[in-house]
């Protein structure tokens, strides 16, 4: 296919072409040339031919417009002064090979955008990570008719540094299900880091694969951070069996240290601290135990392979973290960030300290330097890494914290066989000291599987009780407590996402006269059955069935329309009728009668609106009849 070029159509083509034609062809040509020069200029992706292996790459163009946030119909109409730049990549690299009439300050705000065409080709629930973005940013979503969707944020994003609010932890966006192309637009503010912006590679994926990932990487950490806990705890216990090996209680002070640094630094701390009032300190403890865990570290390999001033370079090495710490909690946090290359600096050279430590003990043929050598190298070479890691937009790899573990537990073990071979020489001094060291060997694995089976019997028991704290004693439905706290976060999701979400409130008839004629035992008795019947029920596996009080219950079902809720409500009055409760002398045919509301259908805006809707229509279907479903009357002011 051949383009036309830039310069100006002849006007006489040839002597035969007639004034019209010519005309129709120069009105054709500036048509297809000006659509051509505006689509251009616009960054998009097509979905549907960049599906590689489940997920979508936005690496490559995009539009950037720092200084500004730019107006939502200016993107959508392409009227925006924006600038196209090529990610992943860090602000600061963009700026500064910028055209100079920009701003070339890193902080400040901007906005990003990019085109993407053909999302429902290839994905049913689109989302993208945001770990890759930093300070603080929003993210939003204009449709190809230029409907306009919130997707998330983190903190809230301003023009000045002292507005400015950040917190972090794993976002995954959801992307609009039903849009076929749309524009994807993050506004940002960057008033704390100078490697900042949309770094690292981001991937348009599946809600749940996103999920998994999140959750794998989850378990990883769980996982680590399990096997910290473990060293920390072998140690000690091998620390009070021997009180001499003082190199034991060394490596439980520094197993416990970068436990607590990967614990500080992991995201998912976020999800416990989820504020950002508490950022700026938090950030502040993760550099400071950027040095922390190699000043530990030092300590430890200073003990094992002493040296004439090793001494000396641990008090010093304290010395140079005391005043770290002191300088970090003064100084703002957006000045820290600027000076990361001193932190790391500082671990590069005690982490060259302790390398010294064990070529000297390998010279000197210390037992199990070189073991102790080889074992560091991985280490160090992962400390190098992570600090590239930190330099770089396209590469955000970091395995120091799985590299320090690993080496940990390595440690550990080899402490461990250490003192396990001390213990076997000793052993050969006199058959009485070799049956006192058995015993003690035995009487330490006894406790280990004590402390087993104690940790083991105080898990069972804690499941237990947040089981027990969570369901009714009776039926064995979820309990109230369950059911609001469930109910507040469904009604929130589903108003964040704009989702169906039915109530079902149920309530026996004729349930006092059965306590009064059968007494409450029976009463219980038809409770129970009830609930059972209900657990029958085929339900979605995020729907809940809960005890709400007395004789009735309420269904929660998630992402329901009216129509689904009226059926499952139709089904329990047709079954329940049929689930007789039978006894020594008494046969009882249960009915109840049930109120629906959903909050779409109904227009709730609140939980409590659409409980009221529900409460509602139960009582409406009580003075009905009773054994009916009755649906609440739609009514203008519902969720006021």
């Amino acid at each position: 296919m051949t383009f036309f070029k830039t310069k100006p159509i002849p006007l006489i083509l040839s002597p035969c072409l007639s004034f019209s034609f010519k005309a129709v062809c120069f009105l054709l040509y500036v048509i297809f040339f000006q659509v051509s020069f505006a689509s251009a200029d616009t960054p998009a992706v097509d979905a549907q031919s960049l599906f590689d292996q489940g997920a979508v790459s936005l690496s490559g163009d995009w539009n950037l417009k720092w200084g500004d946030w730019v107006a939502f119909e200016d993107i959508h109409n392409d009227k925006a002064d924006m600038q196209v730049v090529r990610l992943p990549n860090f602000l600061s690299d963009i700026i500064d090979n910028s055209n100079p009439t920009q701003p070339t300050s890193i902080y400040g705000h901007g906005t990003y955008a990019i085109k993407i065409k053909n999302l429902d080709r290839v994905f049913t629930n689109p989302s993208i990570s945001m770990r890759s973005v930093t300070d603080a940013w929003q993210a939003w979503w204009i449709d190809e008719l230029g409907n306009i969707s919130f997707l998330g944020e983190s903190g809230k994003i301003s023009k000045t540094r002292q507005k400015q609010q950040v917190r972090y932890k794993p976002e995954i966006i959801q992307l609009p299900l039903n849009s076929q192309h749309g524009t994807l637009v993050i506004y940002i503010s960057v008033h704390v880091y100078d490697r900042s912006g949309v770094y690292g590679e981001m991937k348009i994926v599946e809600h749940s694969v996103g999920t998994k990932s999140i959750l794998a990487d989850l378990a990883l950490r769980v996982a680590i951070m399990g096997v910290g806990i473990m060293v920390v705890l072998q140690n000690l216990i091998f620390f009070i069996q021997r009180p001499k090996e003082k190199t034991l209680l060394l490596l439980s002070m520094f197993a416990f240290i970068v436990l607590f640094r990967t614990i500080l630094s992991s995201d998912y701390f976020y999800y416990f601290i989820n504020t950002p009032l508490y950022f700026e300190w938090i950030t502040k403890l993760e550099y400071i135990f950027i040095i922390w865990p190699g000043v530990a570290g030092l300590h430890f390999f200073a003990a094992i392979l002493p040296t004439k001033n090793s001494a000396k370079v641990v008090k010093f090495s304290y010395l140079i973290l005391f005043i770290t710490i002191v300088i970090t909690m003064v100084i703002p946090v957006y000045q820290i960030v600027t000076e990361v290359l001193f932190y790391q600096a500082t671990l590069v050279i005690l982490a060259i300290y302790v390398i010294r430590l064990l070529v000297l003990g390998v010279i000197t043929k210390i037992d199990n330097a070189l073991l102790l050598l080889v074992s560091i190298t991985p280490l160090f070479l992962a400390i190098i890494n992570d600090i590239v890691a930190t330099q770089l937009s396209y590469y955000n790899v970091f395995i120091a914290e799985y590299a320090l573990f690993l080496f940990i537990f390595i440690q550990t073990q080899m402490q461990a066989s250490r003192f396990v071979t001390a213990l076997d020489t000793a052993e050969h001094l006199t058959e009485n000291l070799q049956r006192e060291v058995a015993a003690k060997t035995n009487e330490l694995s006894d406790r280990n599987i004590q402390l087993q089976e104690k940790a083991n019997y105080l898990e069972i028991q804690h499941d237990e009780i947040k089981l027990q704290s969570g369901t009714d004693h009776l039926t064995g439905l979820y309990n109230r407590k369950t059911l609001d706290s469930y109910s507040t976060t469904a009604f929130e999701m589903a108003l964040k996402n704009n989702q169906h979400l039915s109530l079902l409130m149920i309530d026996l008839d004729n349930f006092k006269r059965i306590n009064d004629q059968y007494g409450h035992l029976v009463g219980d008795e038809c409770l129970k059955a009830t609930a059972k019947f209900l657990l029958d029920i085929p339900l979605r596996k995020d729907d809940l069935i809960a005890r709400y009080g007395g004789e009735e219950m309420v269904i929660v079902l998630i992402d329901s329309p009216i129509k689904r809720a009226k059926k499952i409500g139709q089904d329990i009055c047709d079954g329940l009728v049929e689930n007789i409760v039978k006894g020594d002398d008494y046969e009882i045919t249960l009915t109840a009668s049930i109120g629906i509301a959903e909050r779409c259908y109904h227009g709730a805006n609140s939980l409590q609106a659409l409980l009221q809707l529900a409460d509602t229509a139960l009582y409406k279907a009580k003075s009905n009849g009773k054994n009916r479903v009755e649906v609440a009357t739609i009514i203008s002011d519902a969720g006021e």
